[in-house]
C-alpha cells in the first residue's frame, strides 16, 4: 500500500485549491490549473489536506460545502485507487459490510422518491387539464406514496447503529493511530445532522415542498458520508491502525482463531460494548453509594458492597 510522504508538492497544491473553494474563488480555470494534481492523488493525501484545513477551524460544519466540492474534485483519483480487502476479523470488514447495506438502502430510497415525484408531476398535469372542481381534490395516492417512503426510512435501523459504531469503535482507534485525524470531527458533525434530518423527514410537514427539501438534505448527507467512509476513512484507517488494535470487539486476531478461547458471558450489552460479571462487580464497588436489589420474596439478591457500605455478609 502506498504510504504518504507528508510534505510533497501535490498536497501543497491541493491545500491551495481547497482554500480557493472556501474563499469561493475556484472556477473552471482554477480546476483546470490543478486538474493534474486532483486526478493523481490518493486517500492518504486527501486525508492530510482535509486535516490541514479542518484542524485550524473551530466550526468544521461551516466547511461542509467546500469540503464536499473538494472531494468531488478528487473523486476520479479516489475511485481509481485500489482499496484493500479487509480481513474477516478486522473491524473494517463488518463496517464496510454495513456501508454496502446502507448504499443499497440509499439506492432504494432514491428510486422510490423519484417514482413518487414522477407521480406527483403526472397528477399536477392531469389536474391542470381537468375542471376546477376536480383540481381541488386531494390525490390519496400521493399521501400513501409519501407514507411508503417514510416507512422505508423509519424501518432502517442500521444507519444510527452504524454511526454509533464508527464514533465509539473506529474513530478512537483512528485518532490514536493517525496524527492527521480532523476529518472525523466533520464526519461526526455530519452524522449528527443526518440523524436530526431523519427525524425531520419522519415528522409532519406543512407542505409537500417542505418535505422534499428536508428529504433532499437527508439523502445528500447519507450519500456523502457513505462515500467518504468507503473512499477515504476506511482505506486510511486500515493503513494506519495496527491490525491487533482493530480486531472485532478488541480480541487479538491470534486469540480469535483459537477455538478453545471463550469469553465469560456478558451480563450488560450495549451497541458499543459489553461488560461481564467481574467488571460490573468492580464498577459497583467503586461507586460512592450502596446499590441493592431485593427479590419478589423480599430477600436480598445483590448488594454492591462498597467501602464502608451498609451491608455486611452475603445475600440470603
Amino acid at each position: 500500500m502506498e504510504l504518504l510522504q507528508r510534505e510533497n508538492p501535490r498536497t501543497i497544491r491541493l491545500i491551495e485549491y481547497l482554500k480557493m473553494l472556501i474563499d469561493k474563488q475556484a472556477g473552471k480555470a482554477e480546476f483546470q490549473a490543478y486538474e493534474a494534481d486532483l486526478h493523481s492523488t490518493n486517500p492518504f493525501e486527501v486525508n492530510d489536506v482535509l486535516d490541514h484545513i479542518l484542524s485550524r477551524c473551530e466550526d468544521v460544519e461551516s466547511l461542509t460545502i467546500p469540503v464536499a466540492q473538494f472531494i468531488r474534485a478528487v473523486s476520479k483519483s479516489l475511485e481509481t485507487y485500489q482499496k484493500p480487502a479487509y480481513p474477516t476479523e478486522h473491524l473494517l470488514h463488518s463496517l464496510s459490510a454495513e456501508n454496502r447495506e446502507l448504499q443499497e438502502f440509499s439506492s432504494h430510497m432514491q428510486k422510490l422518491s423519484l417514482a413518487i415525484q414522477q407521480l406527483e408531476r403526472r397528477s399536477v398535469q392531469e389536474q391542470s387539464s381537468s375542471t376546477e372542481e376536480s383540481s381541488t381534490a386531494k390525490d390519496p395516492g400521493q399521501s400513501e406514496s409519501l407514507e411508503t417512503l417514510k416507512a422505508l426510512i423509519a424501518s432502517n435501523e442500521t444507519l444510527s447503529s452504524h454511526y454509533v459504531r464508527l464514533q465509539n469503535e473506529l474513530f478512537p482507534l483512528f485518532e490514536e493511530a493517525e496524527a492527521h485525524h480532523s476529518c472525523v470531527k466533520l464526519m461526526w458533525a455530519l452524522q449528527d445532522r443526518t440523524l436530526a434530518l431523519r427525524k425531520e423527514v419522519l415528522s409532519v410537514h406543512s407542505s409537500i415542498a417542505e418535505f422534499w427539501k428536508t428529504f433532499g438534505q437527508f439523502y445528500f448527507h447519507v450519500q456523502i458520508l457513505l462515500y467518504r467512509e468507503e473512499h477515504i476513512l476506511f482505506p486510511v484507517a486500515y493503513g494506519r491502525i495496527p491490525k491487533e488494535r482493530a480486531t472485532e470487539k478488541g480480541i487479538p486476531a491470534n486469540v480469535q482463531d483459537d477455538k478453545q478461547f471463550r469469553l465469560e458471558p456478558a451480563l450488560f450489552v450495549s451497541p458499543t460494548g459489553s461488560l461481564d460479571h467481574a467488571v460490573l462487580e468492580q464498577v459497583f464497588k467503586l461507586l460512592p453509594l450502596d446499590i441493592a436489589f431485593i427479590g419478589g420474596d423480599d430477600r436480598l439478591q445483590f448488594y454492591s458492597d462498597p467501602p464502608r457500605g451498609s451491608f455486611h455478609g452475603r445475600p440470603s
